[in-house]
C-alpha cells in the first residue's frame, strides 16, 4: 500500500518524519505552541481528507438538509448530518458546508496545561482536533491501518475507547478511537 506524496510545506519547513529518527521540537511557551499548531492543523486537514477519501469516511455537514442529495448524508445524533467525503469533495458548495473543527480553545488548553502538565506546553498534544466519522467498524479499522502506515505522519499514541474494557461512564458514554 503506497502512501500519499509528501506535502510541499513539510519539505519547505524541513519538518517531516524520517523513520528511525527521533523528532524533537522544543516548545517553550503557549504562543509558540499555537503558532506551530496552526501550521500543523492545515497540513493535518489535508491528510484527514485523504484518509476519509480512501476509507469511506464522513465529515459533519452544516447547512440545510435539502442542500445535498439524501443518499449522500447520514443522519445521526438528532439533527446533525454527516456527508461522505468521496461524494462531497468535487462539489465546491458541499466542500464549503463540511465542518472542519478549529483548534482547541485557548482557555481549555490553558486549563489542561495548568491542571495536567505542570505548565509544560510541550506535553499538550491535542490542540488540532480533526475527526472522521465511519458507519462501520470495518471502515474504521481500514482507516487506522492507513493512518499508522502513512509516511507523512507519526502516531504518538492511540486511545481505544471502543474497547469493551473502556469505562465509557467516565466520559458520559462517549466512545471513539483517538
Amino acid at each position: 500500500m503506497g502512501s500519499a506524496p509528501m506535502h510541499p510545506l513539510f519539505r519547505d519547513l524541513g519538518m517531516f518524519h524520517v523513520p528511525g529518527r527521533q523528532a524533537k521540537l522544543e516548545v517553550s511557551n503557549f504562543g509558540q505552541l499555537y503558532t506551530c499548531a496552526i501550521t500543523a492543523n492545515l497540513l493535518l486537514q489535508e491528510r484527514v481528507k485523504d484518509w476519509a477519501d480512501r476509507t469511506n469516511g464522513m465529515f459533519l455537514h452544516v447547512g440545510g438538509d435539502d442542500s445535498i442529495a439524501p443518499e449522500t448524508v447520514l443522519e445521526q445524533r438528532g439533527k446533525k448530518a454527516f456527508v461522505h467525503w468521496t461524494q462531497a469533495k468535487n462539489d465546491p458548495e458541499q466542500v464549503q458546508r463540511v465542518h472542519f473543527p478549529g483548534l482547541k480553545r485557548h482557555q481549555r488548553a490553558f486549563e489542561k496545561l495548568v491542571r495536567s502538565y505542570r505548565n509544560d506546553p510541550s506535553q499538550l498534544l491535542d490542540i488540532s482536533r480533526n475527526s472522521i466519522v465511519f458507519e462501520t467498524m470495518t471502515d474504521l479499522t481500514n482507516a487506522l491501518g492507513i493512518i499508522v502506515t502513512d509516511e507523512n505522519v507519526r502516531v504518538e499514541r492511540l486511545k481505544n475507547r471502543m474497547s469493551p474494557d473502556y469505562a465509557s461512564e467516565e466520559t458520559g458514554g462517549y466512545r471513539a478511537v483517538c
